[in-house]
């Protein structure tokens, strides 16, 4: 027969999947999807600012600004509700080696640039939420398309709460 710890070793990957499944699903439905310490603080600071605003999001962080524009009625002016593709291609750069793979997440951030600026352009949102962490990165990145500098002139930064810049349209 099989040894007490030969028996216990298929256990460790099962609690640890339970650990993960708890810790990334269960607790935060527990706590609920508005319960984030930085929307809150956002929220604290300009509620009014942002409520039925058009707003996008150049975060990779979703637990910001979905729940955001639920609890503000703000309308979403961005295809995109935060940037997982953006972050996704670039993990994915700096993780192989492959020329192909390289080729493809290349054209994944050319295309999530294209619609940012489209969707900055067409969408006009008044708002736009920027993670500080990855506000130069953005800068950079979407500076690389002709059209953002115009489209971006009319915003400035009008607050920084946790890491998240708070940029808002001028008035027109």
């Amino acid at each position: 027969g099989l040894s007490l710890t030969e028996r216990k070793r298929p256990l460790v990957p099962a609690l640890a999947l339970l650990t993960a499944i708890y810790l990334g699903v269960v607790n935060p439905l527990v706590k609920g999807v508005y319960d984030h310490p930085e929307m809150q603080l956002i929220l604290a600071s300009h509620q009014d600012r942002l409520e039925g605003r058009r707003i996008a999001s150049w975060t990779p962080r979703i637990e910001i600004s979905f729940p955001l524009a639920n609890v503000t009625g703000a309308q979403w002016a961005s295809r995109y509700a935060y940037l997982w593709p953006l972050s996704g291609a670039l993990q994915t750069i700096a993780a192989s080696d492959d020329p192909q793979v390289k080729k493809e997440a290349t054209q994944i951030i050319e295309t999530v640039r294209g619609h940012i600026v489209d969707d900055l352009i067409a969408l006009r949102p008044d708002i736009i939420l920027i993670s500080g962490a990855e506000a130069e990165k953005y800068g950079i990145f979407l500076d690389t398309d002709p059209r953002f500098d115009a489209a971006f002139a009319p915003f400035s930064r009008v607050d920084v709460i946790e890491g998240i810049e708070i940029w808002e349209r001028a008035a027109e």
